[in-house]
């Protein structure tokens, strides 16, 4: 049972973002990468590099403290 969805999401998609980093040695997700298990694994990273500005600075120190995230992937 969870009561916060949204949060048991967030907390999901880390855990991937987790693994993948761990994994791939960098957080460069491309943006059609689904897991395995068929988790959208690169809509949930692009979802987060575009809410920076809304998203909790717990969030985004979370983020930042995993090797290799980078807000803005692309190269400009």
């Amino acid at each position: 049972w969870v009561w916060n969805v949204n949060e048991e999401q967030w907390e999901r998609g880390y855990a991937y973002m987790v693994e993948y980093s761990k994994k791939e040695g960098n957080c460069l997700v491309p943006v059609n990468k689904i897991t395995e298990d068929g988790y959208t694994l690169g809509r949930w990273v692009n979802k987060q590099r575009t809410r920076k500005k809304t998203m909790s600075k717990d969030r985004q120190k979370r983020l930042e403290d995993i090797s290799g995230w980078v807000w803005a992937a692309r190269k400009k």
